[in-house]
C-alpha cells in the first residue's frame, strides 16, 4: 500500500526526475524485441506519484520506444508543462526547428545509454551537448561505474550540464574509497550532476534501500549538494513483475539518510527545479 505525503513528509514541490511512461501498443508501437509494461500508463503514474506526495515530474523516454518520444510527450501534455518535463533518447539529433518544437513541448534533455561492455562515445556526447546547450538542456548519461571513471574528466568540459544516472551504477563490491568512485565524486565536485535512483543496482542483495548506499550518497552530497537529484525509476522496467520495489519504502530510506531539511529540499526540490526549469517552489 502506498504511503501518503504526510508519512513521507516530502517538501513542497518535490520532483521525481526519472520515471517512464508506457501506453497502448496499438497507439504507441514498441520496438522489436521490447516487452510492454503493465499498469504503467500516465494515469497509473499520476495516481502512484500523488500517493507519494510527488508534485513535479521529469519523464525519461523508455528505450522500448526507440527514438519515438510520442508516448512521453503525451504524458507531459496530460500533466501540463508547469508540472512535467521530459528527456528524449539520444540517436539521430533532430534539426534546430524540431528541437525548438520539443523544447516547447517540455523536453529538457537527451538520454545516453551505454550497456556494460560498450564504449562510452564521447564524440556523440559532445555533439549532443553542443546542441543541448543552445536550448538550456542537459544530458543524462547511464553507464557502468568503472567505465564512467575513465571518462569523467572529459565530461567535465562539456558545454551543458551532464547528469550521471543511477548513482553511477557501481556494483555492490565497490567501496566509497575506490578509485573509480572517487573519480565520479570529483566530477560532481567540479560541476557535474548525479542522480540518486535505482539503488538496487548497487546493493549487495539487490534491495531497493538507500541505507545500504549512505556512504556513496553522502560523498556526492559533500562534493556538490547543489547538483544532486532524485528519481524513482518507475515502473522499474528492468525488473520482473515479482521484484518491483516498494517505492514508498525506497523513498523513505532516502529521506532517512539525508542529513538535514536543507539537503532534502536541495535534492528533491531546488536542484531539479533549477536544472529542468520549473518555477521555484515557495
Amino acid at each position: 500500500m502506498t504511503q501518503t505525503n504526510e508519512l513521507l513528509r516530502l517538501p513542497e514541490g518535490a520532483c521525481d526526475t526519472h520515471s517512464h511512461i508506457y501506453g497502448d501498443a496499438a497507439r504507441y508501437p514498441l520496438c522489436p524485441g521490447q516487452q510492454p509494461e503493465s499498469n504503467a500508463a500516465i494515469d497509473d503514474y499520476i495516481g502512484h506519484a500523488q500517493g507519494l506526495g510527488i508534485q513535479r515530474h521529469v519523464f525519461v523516454q523508455a528505450k522500448a520506444y526507440g527514438l519515438d518520444p510520442q508516448c512521453m510527450l503525451d504524458g507531459i501534455a496530460r500533466l501540463g508543462r508547469h508540472r512535467a518535463r521530459g528527456i528524449v533518447m539520444a540517436g539521430t539529433l533532430p534539426g534546430q526547428a524540431d528541437m525548438a518544437g520539443l523544447d516547447e513541448a517540455g523536453i529538457r534533455g537527451i538520454r545516453f545509454l551505454f550497456p556494460e561492455g560498450s564504449p562510452i562515445d564521447l564524440g556523440a556526447i559532445r555533439l549532443a551537448a553542443e546542441r543541448a546547450a543552445d536550448f538550456g538542456w542537459s544530458l543524462l548519461v547511464q553507464a557502468q561505474g568503472p567505465a564512467l571513471g575513465e571518462v569523467c574528466a572529459d565530461l567535465e568540459y562539456m558545454p551543458c550540464p551532464i547528469v550521471i544516472d543511477h548513482l553511477g551504477r557501481f556494483p555492490a563490491g565497490i567501496g566509497a574509497d575506490a578509485k573509480a568512485f572517487r573519480t565520479l565524486v570529483e566530477f560532481v565536485a567540479n560541476g557535474g550532476w548525479i542522480k540518486l535512483a535505482a539503488p538496487y543496482y548497487g546493493t549487495p542483495d539487490g534491495a531497493s534501500d538507500f541505507n545500504a548506499l549512505s556512504s556513496r550518497v553522502h560523498a556526492f552530497l559533500d562534493a556538490g549538494a547543489e547538483r544532486v537529484i532524485w528519481g524513482m525509476n518507475w515502473p522499474h522496467p528492468n525488473l520482473p513483475a515479482g521484484r518491483k520495489p516498494d517505492d514508498a519504502a525506497t523513498l523513505t530510506s532516502l529521506l532517512a539518510i539525508l542529513r538535514s531539511d536543507a539537503e532534502k529540499r536541495a535534492v528533491l526540490v531546488d536542484n531539479p527545479a533549477r536544472l529542468y526549469g520549473f518555477t521555484p517552489a515557495t
